[in-house]
C-alpha cells in the first residue's frame, strides 16, 4: 500500500504573516490523491495545525501502519519553513522562536516516523510559502543537509518550492509552486504523471523567474508515477485553478479568467503602497525584530560575547557610505535619499606643449574641480537613519565585532544595506576598523514583512559566522567541506539582488 501526509497551516499567531493560499493548496493535493486509489486513507492536517494537534495525528497515523509493507510514503507540506542550526523546520501555527522544537516538526524528527515504515519510495513535497518565519537555506550548509536527509532513504524526491535566501510566493487561491504541480497535472496529455515530469515542468514555468527558483533532490530512475489522469480529474483541478471549488466547469479544462479593468489593475497596484506612518511602524517593528532575532545567537556566541545594540539618528561613522551614494546615483530607483558630493581639487602637472598652446605665455593656470560622491543622506524623516549590533568580547584575547543594517525607502520599497566589521586594538585602550567594509543589498517590498524578517535572520546568521569561524579556525575547530562536496553544491548560490559598484559586493551566480 501506499500512504500519503498532507499537513497546510494557513494561521500563524503573532507577528507571522497568516497564508491563506495554504488551505486551497492542501484541497488541491487531497483532490490529486483521493483520485489516485493507490494511497490509501491519506491523512490531511489543516484548520487546526498547533503542534500538539499536528504531531498527534501524524504519529498516530505512522502507528497504525507500522509493520505493514509500504511502497511509498508521500509528505506535502505548506505553510511557514525555518532552517535553524542545522535542522529543517515545519513551523506550525503555535509557533514561538523561544520554543522552536516544541512548536516545529523537526525534518529529522519526520525522516524517523518514515523510517519506521520502511517505504521502498519516499517523496516530500514542500512549499515553504512566503519564505515563513525565514526559509534561509544558507547555500553549502542547507544543501548538504537534504543530501544527508536523502541517504537515510531508499528511494526519494524532494521538491523544494524555492532557493536558497528566496521567497516562495502565492495569492490568496494558491500558493504559485503547488499550482503549477496542479497545472502539470491538468494540462498533461498522457495517462499518467511521473514526479520526472512534475520537475520539468515546473523547472520550466520558474525559468528565468529570479525571485523563485524551486530546489530538487533526488535518488532515484525516474519511472515512479505521481498520478493518473483523466477527465473527472483534470475539470475538478480546473475549478480550483480558477479560484472555485472543486466543481467541474462545463466544456472547459482550463481555468476560466474574468478580464481585469484599469481600476482594478491601479487600485491592486496601490495595495503596495505605504504612508509614511505606516513606514515608521514598519522600520520601528524591524528594530525590536533585530533584537529579537539576536536573542536566538546560537550558544558558543553567547558564551564568549556580549550583544549590544545601537540605533543611530544620523549617519556620522559609518565606513564606506561613498558606495552607497554611488549605488543611488547610478540606479533607477525611487528612495527617499540622495547621494552627498563635494568639491576636490586636481591637480595640476607642469606645463607641457598643449598648455603653451590653449594658454598664453606666462598666465598663471587655473586650478580644476571636480565633485566627488562621499556619502548618502535622507530626504524624509525616518525613526533612524541604521541599526548596529555589537559583539563584545568575554575574554581578552578576543576582539569586537560589528553588524550594521541600513535602510533607505520609498513608498513601496525598502533597501536594505548591510555590512560587517571586524576590529583590532591599536592601543591598551585603543581600537581600529580591519580593512574596507563592503555593503550588501537586498530590496523588498515594504509590506512584504515575512521577506524582511527573513533576511534579517539571514543576515545575523552570517554575523555569528563572521564572528565565530575565525575564532573556530584558530582553535583547530572549523569545519571545512571536503573537495567533492564544495563541487556537488557548486550550484547553489544567493539569489539577493546585490547590485555590483564600488564598495558594494556583486550579485551571486547561477542557480541550480
Amino acid at each position: 500500500m501506499d500512504l500519503a501526509v498532507v499537513l497546510a497551516v494557513s494561521d500563524y499567531k503573532g507577528k507571522h504573516s497568516r497564508l491563506p493560499g495554504c488551505a486551497k493548496d492542501a484541497e488541491v493535493i487531497e483532490v490529486i490523491l483521493r483520485k489516485e486509489s493507490r494511497f490509501v486513507d491519506p491523512l490531511v492536517i489543516k484548520g487546526e495545525t498547533s503542534s500538539s494537534v499536528v504531531k498527534g495525528k501524524l504519529v498516530d497515523y505512522i502507528a497504525q501502519h507500522k509493520g505493514k509493507e509500504i511502497g511509498e510514503f508521500l509528505f506535502y507540506f505548506s505553510g511557514h519553513g525555518l532552517f535553524k542550526d542545522g535542522e529543517f523546520f515545519y513551523v506550525l501555527s503555535d509557533y514561538d522562536a523561544s520554543r522552536t522544537k516544541q512548536t516545529s516538526l523537526e525534518n529529522s524528527e519526520l525522516d524517523s516516523l518514515i523510517k519506521a515504515l520502511k517505504p521502498k519510495i519516499t517523496v516530500k513535497i514542500v512549499d515553504a510559502c512566503q519564505s515563513g518565519i525565514s526559509y534561509v537555506k544558507d547555500d553549502d550548509s542547507f544543501a548538504r543537509y537534504l543530501k544527508g536527509s536523502q541517504n537515510e532513504f531508499q528511494t526519494c524526491y524532494f521538491l523544494f518550492s524555492s532557493q536558497s535566501d528566496q521567497s516562495s510566493y502565492q495569492d490568496d487561491n494558491l500558493s504559485d509552486f503547488t499550482k503549477n504541480i496542479a497545472t502539470c497535472v491538468h494540462d498533461h496529455t498522457g495517462a499518467a504523471v511521473r514526479y520526472k515530469d512534475l520537475i520539468d515542468y515546473v523547472s520550466d514555468s520558474f525559468a528565468g523567474n529570479p525571485s523563485q527558483t524551486p530546489f530538487f533532490v533526488v535518488q532515484a530512475d525516474f519511472t515512479d508515477r505521481f498520478c493518473s489522469v483523466d477527465e473527472t480529474l483534470r475539470k475538478s483541478l480546473a475549478g480550483l485553478l480558477a479560484g472555485g471549488a472543486t466543481q467541474p466547469l462545463e466544456g472547459e479544462t482550463k481555468p476560466a479568467r474574468t478580464p481585469r479593468s484599469l481600476k482594478d489593475i491601479v487600485a491592486e497596484e496601490a495595495k503596495k503602497y505605504c504612508t509614511a506612518e505606516e513606514v515608521a511602524l514598519i522600520l520601528g517593528d524591524l528594530s525590536q525584530d533585530l533584537k529579537v532575532s539576536a536573542g536566538n545567537a546560537p550558544n558558543d556566541f553567547l558564551s564568549l560575547f556580549e550583544l549590544e545594540y545601537e540605533v543611530g539618528a544620523d549617519y556620522a561613522g559609518l565606513p564606506s557610505l561613498a558606495a552607497i551614494g554611488k549605488w543611488i546615483e547610478k540606479s533607477d530607483h525611487n528612495y527617499f535619499a540622495d547621494p552627498v558630493t563635494k568639491t576636490v581639487p586636481v591637480p595640476i602637472g607642469p606645463h607641457n606643449v598643449m598648455d603653451l598652446i590653449v594658454q598664453p605665455w606666462g598666465e598663471p593656470r587655473k586650478e580644476n574641480v571636480v565633485q566627488v560622491t562621499v556619502g548618502v543622506k535622507a530626504t524624509t524623516d525616518m525613526p533612524y537613519r541604521y541599526l548596529r549590533v555589537i559583539a563584545k568580547p568575554k575574554y581578552p584575547n578576543l576582539n569586537r565585532t560589528a553588524c550594521i543594517l541600513l535602510p533607505l525607502v520609498s513608498k513601496t520599497q525598502v533597501a536594505i544595506f548591510n555590512t560587517m566589521l571586524n576590529y583590532k586594538e591599536a592601543g591598551w585602550n585603543e581600537e581600529v576598523m580591519e580593512g574596507s567594509p563592503k555593503w550588501n543589498l537586498a530590496e523588498r517590498e515594504l509590506k512584504d514583512m515575512t521577506g524582511i524578517r527573513a533576511y534579517f535572520v539571514k543576515v545575523l546568521d552570517k554575523y555569528w559566522a563572521f564572528t565565530l569561524d575565525p575564532v573556530r579556525e584558530r582553535f583547530g575547530l572549523l569545519e571545512k567541506p571536503s573537495d567533492d562536496s564544495a563541487a556537488k553544491d557548486q550550484g547553489s548560490s544567493s539569489a539577493e539582488p546585490t547590485p555590483a559598484g564600488d564598495g558594494l559586493q556583486p550579485p551571486a551566480s547561477g542557480h541550480p
